[in-house]
């Protein structure tokens, strides 16, 4: 009888120890692993995925650097700041302003920290966000970006000069004026910057090669990076 216990009981200890098993299998089969190549997670996989891996599932970050305001700053306050024959300009009747761009080597410079979560062992890409005025004008703006990294209490302020890895295309302007438009991404390749994120600063200069395109507007800059893992619940 001892020996029949025993038995059901190693039995019964064995079913248990496969069904954590199994459980832990399923569990981690749902953890969500972002993309190499995606900006965000999709719904589908959020719903997939672990309540831990939840944290983690925008993975490539996107933050946005106005030209002038996010809101609906007037002209009249604003000044102009940049190299050519940069002007500020109200963008249609959306009381948005933008720097207007229409020569060659126009360029306006951002200041920004480096992120706080940002891997800079990943590439960290740039875009140009604008808008275009002309009527059945049928041109293109490249987009070009500079960087400068700046240390706190160490780095003396000057001109964006380091280049990108990769320039973005030209961007077509579109058949409508006044659309918002995105130019492709310009890449500056993993482990170019060496400064403390979270306490270091960038100079993000952008300069415009127009053709045939006689209003276009900067809106801003987009930046997109990869995180890197910090640990904690509420990452």
């Amino acid at each position: 009888m001892l020996i029949k216990i025993r038995a059901n009981s190693l039995a019964l200890l064995c079913a248990v120890c496969a069904f954590v098993v199994g459980l832990t299998a399923a569990v981690a089969a749902t953890v969500y692993k972002p993309s190499g190549g995606s900006t965000g997670s999709s719904v589908g996989e959020l719903k997939l995925a672990s309540p831990f891996s939840q944290n983690f599932v925008v993975d490539k970050p996107i933050i946005f650097i106005p030209a002038t305001s996010q809101s609906n700053l007037t002209v009249a306050a604003l000044v102009s700041m940049g190299t050519g024959t940069v002007t500020p300009t109200a963008v249609a009747a959306s009381e948005i302003g933008g720097l207007l761009m229409n020569s060659d080597n126009d360029s306006h410079s951002f200041l920004m920290p480096i992120p706080t979560d940002i891997d800079l062992g990943q590439e960290i890409t740039f875009r140009a966000i604008w808008s275009e005025s002309d009527t059945g004008v049928t041109g293109s703006v490249r987009w070009y970006f500079l960087y400068k990294q700046l240390t706190i209490d160490s780095t003396v302020m000057a001109a964006a000069a380091s280049t990108m890895t990769t320039d973005g295309a030209a961007d077509p302007d579109l058949a409508s004026e006044d659309e918002i438009q995105a130019s492709p991404w310009s890449t500056l390749a993993a482990s170019s910057l060496t400064g403390t994120p979270g306490d270091d600063f960038l100079i993000i200069k952008t300069y415009a090669d127009v053709t045939s395109v006689s209003k276009a507007a900067l809106l801003g800059v987009q930046i997109r990076y990869s995180r890197r893992f910090l640990g904690g619940d509420n990452y």
